[in-house]
């Protein structure tokens, strides 16, 4: 494959999480299935979103609640991006992780295994993950650039951008 047209749907695929990044969730609990086998959520319907959420469930890449929503509107959270990243690059490999704030019996242990052993994650300076937290999007692209192994290219980059800090 042509470097520059993988660089291409590389970008593309970044693109398109940050600017979903608001509307999905990926999470350990169950989703309604309907009897032909597509997962449905009582909350997606009409929703600008539905046709990427439906097709991302399909594929297995998120998942919704127990009680069959998806809630698209909401936040997502740090280990829910991960665990996102982990479904769609077929990450794998596991590493021990002692975070302070983060349980073995966590549904999303396992995935910050993953996240660690592929360096795509460090935690913060006080030893914590904070799984919970909203992701921001410096954050889930600076998991991105990590995961692709993209150079760090400076600020002048990113100056261009209303919100840059």
């Amino acid at each position: 494959m042509n470097v520059r047209i993988r660089f291409s749907k590389v970008l593309s695929l970044i693109i398109s999480i940050l600017m979903l990044m608001p509307v999905f969730s990926v999470n350990g609990y169950a989703t309604t299935v309907s009897s032909v086998g597509i997962m449905q959520f009582s909350d997606v319907d009409g929703h600008w979103a539905e046709t990427t959420i439906n097709a991302w469930a399909k594929k297995g890449l998120i998942s919704g609640y127990t009680d069959g929503t998806f809630r698209p509107n909401n936040s997502v959270t740090r280990v829910e991006f991960l665990a996102f990243i982990n479904k769609s690059f077929n990450l794998t490999q596991t590493t021990d992780i002692n975070f302070k704030d983060v349980k073995s019996t966590d549904w999303f242990y396992n995935d910050l295994r993953i996240a660690k052993a592929a360096n795509i994650i460090d935690g913060y300076e006080d030893n914590t993950m904070r799984p919970n937290n909203s992701i921001t999007r410096e954050e889930a692209a600076s998991i991105v650039a990590r995961l692709l192994n993209l150079k760090e290219s400076g600020p002048d980059l990113l100056i261009k951008f209303k919100d840059f800090s």
